[in-house]
């Protein structure tokens, strides 16, 4: 009887299950939702940080006409200081490296510092003629002197304060300190002319090389075309104030000639820089 009872709950169990088992066939199923990933969006452009560049464009400018000045052992002879070179131009092209530190404010600002030197060939002449009355007009004293400056290398320590435009686009002010190294030479010859009659009294010449000091500013735009990589184009005009020297002394502020001139030029280039 024992037997039979426990047989039958057993039955009973297992018909149990096979009913559960096939409901669970019949039912429909559920798989899990599928998780796709999310596009990572791209990190906003960000202009802080060093970088290195290199630039190349055109020089012009011109030289002011400055003085040719000269003195004689005996002051009644000849004594002038003449405001008479003429102006002159100059043209070439220039080419350079660049290193800066730029740091963005916000969305908008970019401050940075920027060093530069560059090279070119630009070089500009002046001449004059001067003539002066002696001995109570019975002759006249006439120089013919000339001048020439030639600026090897030129560079800047600027500040640059920049708008962004976009994003990757950002227009910009900057303006600082100047050098350039100046070598002028000059030349001055006498002649004494009485009664129609040319008396050649020699030609003095000579030459002094001179580091100027000055400043200048100027614009530009600059556009980053990867995280990396900018390029950029920018105007500069940099005055590098006056060069005084004495190409000729046989006593210095006895017997002497000397000019000076003004040195001013601009400067239009383009560049490309690295960010680091």
């Amino acid at each position: 009887m024992k037997l039979f009872k426990t047989m039958s709950f057993a039955a009973v169990a297992l018909a149990t299950a096979c009913s559960a088992a096939a409901a669970a066939d019949l039912m429909p199923s559920r798989a899990a939702p599928t998780v796709y990933a999310q596009p990572i969006a791209a990190a906003p452009n960000n202009w802080t940080g060093f970088y290195l560049g290199a630039n190349l464009g055109g020089l012009w400018g011109h030289n002011t006409g400055g003085d040719v000045s000269g003195y004689s052992l005996d002051s009644s002879f000849y004594n002038f200081s003449a405001s008479a070179l003429r102006d002159s131009s100059k043209t070439d092209f220039t080419f350079g490296g660049t290193a800066g530190y730029n740091y963005q404010i916000g969305d908008s600002v970019v401050a940075g510092v920027e060093v530069d030197y560059n090279w070119s060939n630009a070089d500009s002449n002046s001449a004059f003629t001067f003539n002066q009355p002696v001995w109570n007009g019975i002759a006249t004293y006439r120089v013919d002197a000339h001048s020439r400056s030639k600026m090897n290398g030129y560079g800047s320590l600027r500040a640059r304060l920049g708008y962004l435009v976009t994003p990757s686009f950002m227009v910009y002010a900057t303006g600082g300190a100047a050098l350039g190294n100046v070598k002028s030479s000059g030349g001055a010859t006498e002649t004494l002319t009485a009664f129609g009659y040319d008396m050649d009294l020699g030609s003095r010449f000579g030459s002094k090389s001179k580091t100027l000091y000055g400043w200048t500013a100027g614009g530009g735009g600059e556009y980053a075309f990867n995280r990396n990589w900018s390029v950029k184009a920018e105007y500069l005009y940099t005055d590098l104030g006056k060069h005084e020297y004495v190409f000729y002394a046989e006593n210095p502020g006895v017997y002497q000639f000397g000019a000076s001139q003004k040195h001013q030029f601009s400067v239009a280039r383009v560049g490309l820089n690295y960010r680091f």
